[in-house]
């Protein structure tokens, strides 16, 4: 065995399993939400992934990429049951 073929064999695995990471990250990603079915701060692509009540924004100075959010205010104190 040459001792020059052992660096390149691990930098061959090593960069299989970057690409094999990244390959799931992408899927994992696009199949998270959409159609409507996007919650409260998950990333969508359009006003259609987010959930009735919510669209995505984009804010760079709060999130990176486009997240759903409110489209009303909450009242924080109607939330509030006094007995």
């Amino acid at each position: 065995m040459n001792i020059l073929s052992f660096p390149n064999m691990v930098f061959s695995q090593n960069l299989l399993l970057i690409i094999t990471a990244s390959v799931a990250a992408v899927v994992g990603v696009a199949a998270a939400c959409s159609n409507g079915e996007c919650r409260l701060h998950d990333e969508c692509s359009s006003n259609q992934d987010c959930e009735a009540g919510l669209y995505c924004l984009a804010c760079p100075l709060g999130f990176p990429g486009t997240r759903c959010v409110r489209s009303t205010i909450t009242d924080q104190f109607k939330l509030l049951v006094i007995l």
